[in-house]
């Protein structure tokens, strides 16, 4: 019995050649009596005698087949995104990267103006803030309560532009987030806005910091939108 059925399979497989279908040249592939279960069976066909599943990342189609890693891996200092979207880092020893950033930053240098003088310790109805720069160094600058918020900013961008190796925000977008009470005053294309709690900004152009509420003392945080 089990003669027979070897003899139709091969005479199925030599009538399948014969016959000119896909595939190319036919072979037959017979397991071992009770061995068929321990093998797997890949759904784009073929049998695979030692049991794992296809490795093969096309088809003799030239198809990309089910399963297959479609990442390509870029070479390195392409600063690529590729196939599954891998960041290749830029290498940083690339001189015109290098040179281009350092002409970048001379820009945004120049660009930013510096405040004028503060005014004197003992002048009456000043405030001293404080602002936390986002790489942790902070910065100290006495203003009149009848300074307005763009002053403010205006201070903190060029002391950030002084110390932070690479402008993270270059002059675009910047937060001052102050915890007593707690609120944020955003700036976004030279807006600057009051949030506090969920509610929507609103807009403080002209408003002076006695108008909001700063008091003899306070600090802010840097950071970005």
């Amino acid at each position: 019995m089990h003669q027979k059925a070897r003899e139709k399979e091969a005479e199925d497989a030599k009538k399948a050649g014969e016959n000119g279908e896909e595939g190319g040249r036919s072979f037959l592939a017979l397991a071992p009596r009770g061995k068929r279960d321990e093998h797997s069976w890949p759904t784009d066909g073929g049998y695979r005698l030692d049991g794992s599943s296809c490795s093969s990342s096309t088809s003799s189609s030239g198809t990309p087949l089910t399963g297959a890693s479609s990442s390509v891996q870029a070479p390195s200092g392409s600063g690529a995104v590729v196939g599954g979207g891998v960041d290749v880092d830029i290498e940083e020893d690339d001189p015109e990267l290098r040179e281009a950033l350092r002409l970048s930053l001379e820009t945004y240098k120049q660009e930013m103006k510096a405040p004028p003088e503060e005014p004197p310790a003992d002048a009456e109805d000043i405030c001293t803030v404080v602002v936390r720069l986002r790489n942790g160094e902070k910065v100290t600058r006495r203003f009149r309560k009848a300074d307005t918020m763009e002053q403010v900013f205006q201070w903190a961008e060029y002391e950030a532009s002084q110390q932070l190796p690479v402008p993270s925000f270059a002059g675009s977008s910047c937060v001052l987030v102050q915890t007593v009470p707690k609120r944020k005053f955003c700036k976004l294309s030279g807006h600057i806005s009051l949030c506090e709690g969920d509610t929507e900004g609103i807009s403080i152009k002209g408003c002076d910091l006695q108008e909001l509420g700063f008091q003899r003392r306070e600090q802010l945080m840097m950071t970005q939108m």
